[in-house]
């Protein structure tokens, strides 16, 4: 840590020599854990995620999700992919934002999250490894748990069975681009990754966080936005061995709830 070469007067004008702040801990750390968090540049505010990670909670519940063709019950089990913080209220409605990916062990994980349409809190996570197919029937049932929340997918390469999984299972609360860009298809559904929305979901989430709008409970998605940075093509992602799918499929709820109020 820089506390053993240098003294707090020389720090701060070491300090003077930085245009850009961030970079201030990356160069010159003060924890170990600090040198980890500025291995590359911030995605987002280290003082921030610090303050968010102090925050967290274990879930109330982990478990699965049963349909018996009446009813989506939770049955609760140690170590299950699907952690509760707070299970649905009456008359509170949901999103489900999720990130899709190929189901491979030991590859990138599907993670879907549930937010809170009023309070915008993160209630509840799914994180797992499961087939795209699989994956689309698992976020009805957490629809339908939620007060037949919206489901908000996303639209990539492994998207589409998810899409068409959920479409196929007769679920009606499924995102469609129309809904915030009225030249997109009318017929497409699955919310569209790309450079733009991209930007458009970092961009909201950075403010979320930002302004405390959003409310985090879950150690797994805290601990992405610690390690994201921002490479070379400004794009912000997760370094080399560690995971964003968390962040991703919060951003995309982020977003989005800037958009659907409660009606």
């Amino acid at each position: 840590g820089w506390k053993e070469f240098y003294t707090p007067e020389q720090f701060e004008k070491i300090k003077l020599g930085f245009t850009d702040k961030t970079l201030i801990a990356q160069e010159f750390p003060e924890t170990v854990e600090e040198a980890f968090l500025h291995s590359g540049r911030a995605a987002f505010s280290r003082d921030l995620v610090v303050k968010l990670g102090e925050k967290v909670s274990k879930p109330h519940y982990t478990g699965v999700l049963s349909d018996d063709g009446v009813k989506v019950r939770l049955k609760e089990e140690a170590g299950a992919a699907l952690s509760i913080w707070k299970v649905p209220r009456e008359q509170r409605q949901y999103i489900v934002s999720a990130d899709v990916a190929e189901g491979v062990s030991g590859g990138d994980y599907s993670v879907a999250q549930v937010l809170d349409r009023a309070s915008w809190e993160q209630v509840a996570v799914w994180r797992g490894h499961i087939e795209p197919g699989e994956f689309g029937s698992l976020l009805v049932k957490m629809g339908r748990f939620y007060n037949n929340a919206l489901l908000i997918p996303e639209l990539n390469n492994h998207g589409w069975a998810t899409i068409e999984r959920i479409k196929a299972d007769g679920y009606p609360h499924l995102f469609k681009p129309s809904q915030l860009w009225s030249e997109t298809n009318e017929s497409k559904e699955g919310f569209p990754t790309n450079v733009k929305t991209r930007g458009l979901i970092i961009s909201a989430l950075r403010n979320a966080l930002d302004e405390l709008t959003v409310v985090l409970n879950d150690a797994v998605t805290v601990g992405e936005l610690q390690s994201a940075i921002v490479d070379d093509g400004e794009k912000v992602c997760a370094p080399e061995g560690y995971y964003d799918d968390c962040l991703m499929s919060l951003a995309i709820g982020v977003y989005c709830l800037k958009f659907f109020g409660l009606d």
